[in-house]
């Protein structure tokens, strides 16, 4: 991102993207600027934050082991299967897609096994 356009943004934000360029969301680091950002100007603010570490478990998972050959002529019944094997065993599940298309045919996934799941859209 050229200064120019980095110019129009509240310090924080601009020292954050001059220092990222890989990620969609900023840091909440340091804590107090970003309250004070977020609580607009002249704003009381009062920052509520427990000192505990979340633990996170990421994975990437791949439906076959090679893409050009398919069984079925297309991959989405691996996908189905994949994902459907994972939301029975854990508590939550996302699922990020890239772009709508994805995300509809995605949507097709509780009618593998008639579940209830809550949808974003």
């Amino acid at each position: 991102m050229d200064n120019s356009v980095l110019d129009i943004f509240h310090p924080v934000i601009k020292e954050w993207f001059e220092g990222n360029s890989w990620t969609p969301s900023p840091p909440q680091e340091p804590i107090d600027a970003a309250a004070n950002f977020l609580g607009g100007v002249n704003s009381p603010i009062e920052i509520i934050k427990p000192d505990i570490e979340k633990s996170k478990d990421l994975e990437v998972q791949l439906p076959v082991k090679d893409f050009r050959i398919l069984e079925q002529g297309t991959v989405w019944p691996d996908i189905y299967d994949v994902l459907h094997k994972h939301i029975k065993q854990n508590e939550s599940t996302i699922v990020f897609v890239n772009n709508r298309a994805t995300a509809t045919q995605a949507g097709f996934l509780p009618e593998l096994d008639r579940m209830v799941l809550w949808r974003s859209h």
